[in-house]
């Protein structure tokens, strides 16, 4: 706290004898002056990293566009169960012209313990789980490629994965 004698000194110097970062308010009295990082920069920055976060979404969605209408044998589809927030994978076994042969799992994922919610997409550990253990039965699931385009624009595909 500045002491009435400093205050009055202060108030007496000419505007350009006074300290940068002090101004007078005849209400408030003498007052500190907001820095211009504080003003402008932290609004800013918070604008970037929703822009980044943002870019991050578009480009993880494009991907799995990308795989959606190019599919290769291996990939892996995590499709939801319609309002119950489990995932149950699917593995591209064939690729025909106008449809997809998919092995089907022998586990269900629960939204709850298998997705990052900080980046919303299947844990990496889980997906490394499916490189190196075989999860697959034999029983297979044919899918035509129009019902799956449907199903990802509902969100009922959650990710694909491709290695």
């Amino acid at each position: 706290m500045i002491s009435n004698k400093n205050y009055l000194a202060i108030f007496d110097l000419p505007k350009s004898k006074r300290p940068n970062d002090m101004t007078i308010n005849p209400i408030k009295g003498l007052q500190y002056i907001k820095s211009t990082f504080s003003q402008f920069h932290k609004p800013i920055i918070c604008l970037l990293f929703l822009l980044t976060f943002s870019c991050y979404k578009y480009e993880r969605s494009k991907e799995s566009l990308d795989y959606l209408n190019s599919p290769k044998v291996g990939d892996i589809y995590f499709f939801e169960k319609e309002n119950e927030n489990i995932y149950y994978p699917l593995k591209v076994k064939q690729v025909e012209r106008d449809s997809i042969i998919f092995l089907k799992s022998q586990i269900e994922l629960s939204l709850k313990y298998y997705v990052d919610e900080t980046n919303e997409s299947i844990k990496k550990d889980l997906i490394d789980d499916f490189k190196f253990y075989d999860y697959w039965t034999e029983e297979t699931e044919v899918i035509r490629k129009n019902k799956i385009h449907s199903l990802f624009d509902k969100n009922l595909i959650f990710e694909i994965k491709r290695y």
